[in-house]
């Protein structure tokens, strides 16, 4: 989490007094497992941080039981371990959803991060952290071309263009796939 935080200039942000106070996170990824037991976020729970969860994949609140990568994306906005480190933005209430199924890739998961990104807006998020890509799925019928990543054509992506326009902040890991046979950014 440090470097993480270091790459991002957070500590920049810190040293001005920014740490996330009044901004509402969501976070759409494939889980959150164990993020309610890890000592990283006990402060979290302490001041009553996490305001809601929902698991879109397999319906209900809890998103503790599956997916490790919600939880270390969560470790660089809002973990803390005194002495140790500090995330970019501790102070945030974050919205924990999981959109993703680990053990598939389906275009349904694009779905599932539409309606994700629709109930963040819907409790007031600021902003969506997604660290999510989709071009290839089990079922090669549903895979997108290159051509299909123009901005306007995977559902996501106008989702995400839609969050953006009612003023949510949406930011989305790159991908980057250069080393793969896609050979492109996700």
């Amino acid at each position: 989490t440090q470097q993480q935080v270091e790459m991002a200039n957070g500590t920049y942000l810190h040293e001005r007094g920014f740490f996330g106070d009044g901004m509402k996170i969501a976070i759409l990824d494939l889980g959150f497992l164990n993020f309610n037991r890890l000592s990283a976020f006990r402060n979290v729970f302490n001041s009553q941080q996490v305001i809601a969860t929902h698991d879109f994949v397999n319906g209900g609140d809890s998103v503790y039981e599956a997916g490790t990568h919600g939880t270390v994306v969560a470790s660089t906005i809002i973990g803390q371990e005194p002495g140790v480190y500090i995330g970019t933005a501790p102070n945030a209430s974050l919205v924990l959803l999981r959109t993703e199924n680990e053990y598939k890739e389906e275009i349904l998961e694009e779905y599932n991060w539409v309606v994700g990104a629709e109930y963040a807006d819907a409790i007031g998020c600021d902003l969506i952290n997604s660290s999510l890509g989709y071009y290839t799925f089990d079922n090669p019928s549903q895979n997108h071309s290159y051509a299909d990543l123009d901005g306007n054509t995977c559902i996501a992506t106008i989702g995400a263009n839609l969050a953006a326009q009612k003023g949510m902040l949406v930011c989305v890991s790159a991908g980057n796939e250069g080393e793969s046979d896609w050979r492109h950014i996700g």
